[in-house]
């Protein structure tokens, strides 16, 4: 079994490419930019960042430190099924959009609590944008899933295909919203517009922009 295991790792490595490993690095850049936008805003964040906002709360620790801890976990989940849904964007993932946010936060001169309605929805939809097209370039890539949308993958085969994606995933957010917010966490207005918002936004952007953009003739 291990050497199974060792002989796919060997295959999967010889497949990256600098260009598909450039383009996951950007996605994720950007979805940790986004993620910023959304606690900046302070409205509601998407399920996943309300779950690690709240492990936060709960813990006292960083933001970038609970979701590292929670996507070092969901990984041991994740990798259950062996390397389906693991792979290089996987671990980038885990290690980059909490600090990243962090960070961007860090570094911004600018403190979101005075910012009126309007303000905090531009932000949301910028973020919306920014998230989208990073989603896009990283799921393009195809070097690896994040431990949050490996679950909705993870919970279809649960029910051996009985269950759509689509549903799984509306579970697995319902379920991190719930726990995110008697963790004390924020669920506000910008959560359901992120909700509704980046679906479409995704879908729109894989085929017409970012898959040519990325992959080209490999299509």
């Amino acid at each position: 079994m291990m050497n199974k295991y060792v002989k796919k790792l060997g295959e999967y490595m010889q497949s990256i490419s600098l260009k598909k490993l450039g383009y996951s690095i950007l996605g994720i850049t950007l979805i940790s930019i986004a993620v910023s936008l959304f606690r900046l805003a302070n409205i509601g964040t998407d399920p996943f960042s309300c779950f690690n906002l709240g492990v936060a709360n709960l813990t006292g620790l960083s933001f970038g430190t609970a979701q590292l801890l929670v996507n070092i976990i969901l990984t041991l989940v994740l990798l259950y099924p062996g390397f389906r849904y693991f792979g290089v964007g996987t671990i980038l993932a885990m290690v980059l959009v909490g600090y990243i946010s962090d960070f961007v936060l860090y570094i911004l001169p600018i403190d979101g609590s005075s910012f009126n309605m309007a303000i905090r929805l531009v932000i949301v939809c910028v973020g919306i944008l920014t998230t989208s097209t990073g989603i896009a370039m990283y799921s393009c890539a195809k070097l690896g899933i994040s431990q949050y949308d490996a679950m909705g993958f993870i919970l279809c085969d649960a029910f051996r295909g009985k269950l759509k994606l689509q549903y799984a995933r509306i579970i697995v957010d319902i379920l991190l919203l719930v726990f995110g917010y008697f963790m004390g966490s924020v669920v506000g207005l910008g959560t359901i517009i992120i909700a509704l918002g980046v679906g479409p936004v995704v879908s729109y952007l894989i085929p017409n922009v970012i898959d040519p953009l990325v992959n080209g003739k490999e299509r």
